[in-house]
């Protein structure tokens, strides 16, 4: 189907902006670089923009008073840490989020240093030293990071230290279609991404009734560290939570993954265990979907209690707040290869933008605050 030329631009500017939010490498805790890519989208657009102590992004628009309407995206990605410096110079490092080892061997990577970025390879024994019918596939602590070295002097002297962020060293590439988005950090700079174009949209309308938080968060893939301490502090009426969510492929049964790609947003019903659980409330569910099929916009459900993000965190430090996820699917989850739809990501905006202009003259809502 073709696209008008209005479509056509604001999905290259959509691909653009993603683009630049995935360049910045954030390993959880090593956030700064994807922030301040966020801060030059929201500036313009907030009334109030300030960085929390933990490293939190807050925009905030709007008219004062209730309801308060929070978007949480975290900004942090799955990654490595520098571990240990060997004497040849060679790399030990330690995971940092969700990783299957079995996909490390020879990716490129990229260090943040204090003197700037640092790439290299990493490395395993090849599978034709390691011994005829050896079934074993090496774990990541039989694994190196190689940088081009051969002493820790060497290492030092490009600035290299025990605790650096490392990346995977991959740039964001659109399918032959131009449907699709292949590449790393899409958990969660999708999310970061519908955050800011929603932000936007709600500003620009006549009809914002809230007061609107926009909230990039770090270190969710190491504990949704960084929205337990926001939502204490902001204590919103309700939250939205804009995330990527595994989805079904060729190898993952559709039973037991979160959806498919290419189908439409995904509203969470249920998700996580205690204590980083959550489940929408019934009027908040039905108010998304309502939406969803007023205006034909396609969408999933999912229960799932194998998959937990921001939400759970907020909910653990701040029981009893509504909070709704909507979840763009993707695909190589937690891998430098991620894949997802560009459509789906544009009906996240829509969806999630008409979501807050809704909440935002709700009585319940009004109420409470």
């Amino acid at each position: 189907m073709s696209k008008s030329p209005t479509n056509a631009r604001s999905r290259k500017r959509i691909l653009l902006l993603l683009e630049r939010l995935t360049d910045a490498d954030g390993v959880s805790g090593d956030e700064d670089r994807v922030r301040e890519v966020m801060e030059r989208e929201l500036r313009p657009v907030s009334d109030r923009l300030t960085v929390d102590s933990i490293g939190n992004l807050i925009a905030e628009a709007g008219p004062d008073g209730s309801p308060r309407v929070a978007l949480f995206a975290h900004m942090d990605e799955v990654g490595l840490l520098v571990k240990h410096i060997r004497p040849d110079g060679y790399l030990a490092f330690e995971i940092s989020g969700g990783i299957d080892s079995s996909i490390l061997p020879s990716q490129w990577v990229r260090i943040s240093t204090a003197k700037g970025v640092v790439k290299g390879v990493i490395g395993s024994a090849p599978g034709h030293l390691v011994g005829e019918g050896s079934e074993q596939r090496p774990d990541y602590r039989m694994m190196y990071i190689d940088i081009g070295v051969r002493s820790s002097k060497e290492a030092l002297s490009t600035g290299v230290r025990v605790g650096d962020a490392v990346a995977y060293d991959r740039h964001l590439s659109a399918s032959a279609n131009g449907e699709f988005a292949f590449g790393k950090a899409l958990d969660n700079r999708i999310g970061c991404l519908v955050m800011i174009e929603v932000f936007k949209a709600c500003v620009a309308s006549p009809r914002l009734s809230c007061r609107l938080l926009g909230v990039g968060t770090t270190m969710e893939e190491t504990g949704a560290l960084g929205a337990r301490a926001a939502a204490r502090a902001l204590s919103p009426d309700v939250a939205i939570i804009l995330d990527g969510i595994p989805a079904h492929d060729p190898l993952v049964p559709r039973e037991i993954s979160a959806g498919e790609v290419g189908r439409g947003p995904i509203i969470s019903k249920v998700e996580g265990r205690n204590p980083n659980a959550n489940a929408v409330p019934r009027w908040l569910f039905e108010s998304a979907v309502q939406i969803a099929e007023k205006e034909g916009i396609p969408y999933q459900v999912d229960v799932n209690y194998f998959f937990d993000s921001d939400a759970g965190g907020i909910n653990f430090s701040m029981p009893g707040t509504p909070i709704i996820p909507v979840y763009v699917p993707r695909q190589n989850s937690h891998s430098p290869a991620e894949i997802a739809s560009l459509q789906d990501i544009e009906n996240a905006i829509r969806l999630t933008t008409l979501l807050v202009r809704k909440l935002g003259s709700n009585e319940k809502l009004k109420k409470a605050g």
